[in-house]
């Protein structure tokens, strides 16, 4: 799952085993928070949650909101300092959550989060601003998503890929705002159900 490391010196190499990259984000004095744990698409630690030093409670862009809801409920549960996230992948979104920590440098702040000393306020990241960063990306990526669209697709859905992608790419017309607002409302019915299968 994906991992904050804080207070760190060194990079920690990618795609190690949780238990080993939190060692090794402890070995520096950081230390480690499970961020996102229960997001939709599983990118989180789930219930590993037993050796973090804090959860990310609440993530901005978890648009499907039980995902926030489960992690802060187990947060709770196992006595977990919590914190909040904007995982901001553009300069609009950053700010979207922020955490309040009275701390006079990075060292006091970790001991605020380790402690619980935290209050933090979120909030969700817009569909819109979502949806012209997926454009600004998929245009980045044009040429590497038509290579994969042709090698793993078969006709018509290959074609019908490439088209969508260029007309959402070249429009900014407000059915596609509405189709992700769609889009979003199913993820949330599906978290819905999710969850309470679960929990």
């Amino acid at each position: 799952g994906h991992i904050l490391g804080i207070g760190l010196t060194d990079f920690v190499p990618s795609k190690l085993p949780l238990e080993e990259t939190i060692d090794l984000i402890h070995e520096q004095g950081g230390i480690a928070i499970a961020a996102h744990p229960f997001d939709i698409k599983g990118d989180g630690a789930g219930r590993n949650l037993e050796r973090f030093d804090a959860v990310e409670v609440f993530n901005s862009l978890c648009l499907d909101r039980f995902s926030n809801i489960v992690a802060k409920s187990r947060a709770r549960k196992m006595g977990k300092p919590m914190v909040a996230g904007s995982d901001a992948h553009t300069t609009a979104m950053l700010g979207s959550s922020v955490n309040h920590i009275d701390a006079e440098d990075i060292d006091g702040v970790l001991k605020a989060i380790k402690k619980g000393n935290v209050t933090f306020e979120g909030g969700y990241v817009p569909v819109r601003e979502i949806v012209d960063w997926t454009r600004v990306r998929m245009k980045k990526s044009r040429k590497h998503i038509t290579d994969y669209v042709e090698k793993n697709y078969f006709l018509p859905k290959a074609w019908l890929s490439k088209k969508l992608m260029g007309r959402f790419i070249n429009s900014h017309n407000i059915i596609w705002y509405a189709l992700a607002k769609f889009g979003y409302s199913c993820a949330f019915m599906y978290s819905f159900f999710k969850t309470m299968r679960h929990y």
